[in-house]
């Protein structure tokens, strides 16, 4: 079976930020219209130290659920300089490694991350990301999975800096549409 990429939406962040969303009641980035949804960019920091990006979901209706114990996550980090490690979590408000890690300017990254049957509300939500970062001049490769543990519609992502320094960017947004 064929697939293509369709675009939906994409988020240009000009200003420093250390939280963005993407979706709304009004104007949903998941509907039915689609059973996987492929999400891209790339983040730069504006603060002088490194943090991760954590992934919350944003609900029906509207509320960014943060509650601990709803989410599970597990990754590899691929460091240049160091040693591999695993991250993983079994009761935590938040996802870790969706998005990366952010570093101050020149150094950047960017992510490629699906999500699966988030408009479903008779399933959990799951995430497979992978994503390149530069952290204090060595390179660092992420692969993670992740799930929501929760039946329920989801509308929309919601990025949070883990440290709350802040960063810039852009996300685009697509549909994988099944010929």
């Amino acid at each position: 079976m064929a697939t293509n990429l369709e675009f939906i939406k994409s988020e240009t962040i000009t200003s420093a930020v250390n939280t963005v969303s993407i979706g709304t009641t009004s104007e949903k980035l998941f509907t039915t219209d689609y059973d996987v949804y492929y999400i891209t960019g790339g983040l730069v920091g504006t603060s002088t130290t490194a943090n991760d990006i954590w992934l919350r979901v944003i609900d029906s209706g509207g509320a960014i659920d943060s509650n601990g114990g709803v989410y599970n996550y597990a990754g590899l980090r691929l460091n240049s300089d160091a040693g591999f490690n695993e991250v993983r979590s079994t009761f935590t408000g938040y996802i870790n490694e969706m998005f990366g890690v952010i570093d101050i300017n020149p150094e950047n990254q960017g992510f490629s991350t699906y999500v699966y049957n988030p408009a479903n509300s008779s399933s959990y939500t799951f995430f497979q990301s992978q994503s390149a970062s530069a952290v204090n001049g060595a390179m660092r490769g992420n692969k993670a999975i992740g799930v929501h543990k929760i039946a329920e519609e989801i509308i929309g992502v919601n990025l949070l800096s883990s440290s709350g320094n802040t960063f810039t960017g852009k996300i685009s947004v697509y549909g994988l549409a099944s010929n």
